[in-house]
């Protein structure tokens, strides 16, 4: 969904950018990795209260509001699951490790979706 893109993909930030222009693993930066890892750490809540506020003034019939913010939460997902795949492979299947940054697990992130934003749209 256009939609989904517009609102969604330009929040991620350097995130965006990495998932966006990846092709080989050995030019993956790993410090603009953990910068992006960090970046979506500190601020992951706030996008998905953006997302659900940027559809609720944007759509105001319930169906369709629903829909979009839907697919916007799962292309969020679908983007952070790419970054965690590059993020795993350069850093190993310890996803940090050892390293100062490790990124939010993808439970959290469906967890948070399931237990503030299911009562408004997602059933």
């Amino acid at each position: 969904m256009e939609y989904c893109e517009y609102d969604v993909l330009p929040r991620l930030g350097q995130m965006y950018t990495i998932v966006n222009d990846f092709q080989d693993m050995d030019k993956v930066n790993a410090d603009h990795l953990k910068h992006a890892a960090k970046l979506f750490n500190d601020k992951w809540k706030s996008i998905l209260a953006d997302i659900n506020s940027d559809v609720l003034k944007s759509f105001s019939s319930f169906r369709n509001g629903a829909v979009i913010l839907q697919a916007s939460f799962q292309q969020l997902i679908s983007f952070y699951q790419k970054f965690l795949a590059i993020w795993g492979h350069k850093f190993g299947k310890g996803a940090g490790g050892e390293h100062d940054v490790k990124p939010v697990v993808i439970d959290a992130i469906l967890t948070e979706i399931k237990a503030k934003y299911s009562n408004v749209y997602i059933s």
